[in-house]
């Protein structure tokens, strides 16, 4: 059976509530990794077999999957499957298990490429006490 590897890894620059980045749309500040990701690796996103990404205040601006409206704003072709997965504080750590466990499914085909991140834009989001 094949291993999952990771092949590179890219993030958004580290922000905190209201600060620099609270203009961003959560789908957009989500879409910049992706769309790194492809230019890093001379990647062909239409070859993606599925993007999972984790975020846990899935409401407002990130609410209606942001997983599936980032790989749109990134420009990745329709034909790419995307999900969001919330598991509150370990959103982002099952978004990478879950693409490790479809990685070694058999009905998977094109060359097993999965993307996985966490998103959660902190001026978005109400944080409940």
């Amino acid at each position: 059976m094949p291993e999952a590897v990771i092949v590179d890894i890219v993030r958004t620059a580290g922000g905190r509530r209201n600060g620099a980045l609270s203009g961003w749309h959560p789908v957009d500040l989500a879409a910049e990794p992706l769309k790194a990701l492809a230019e890093r690796n001379n990647l062909d996103p239409g070859l993606v077999d599925d993007v999972i990404m984790g975020c846990v205040m899935q409401a407002g601006a990130q609410a209606l999957n942001v997983g599936r409206n980032a790989v749109l704003a990134a420009g990745w072709p329709e034909s790419v499957p995307s999900t969001t997965v919330d598991r509150q504080c370990g959103s982002s750590q099952q978004a990478a298990h879950f693409a490790a466990q479809g990685s070694h499914g058999r009905r998977v085909r094109r060359g097993r490429r999965r993307r996985c991140r966490g998103h959660e834009p902190r001026s978005h989001g109400r944080i409940h006490r």
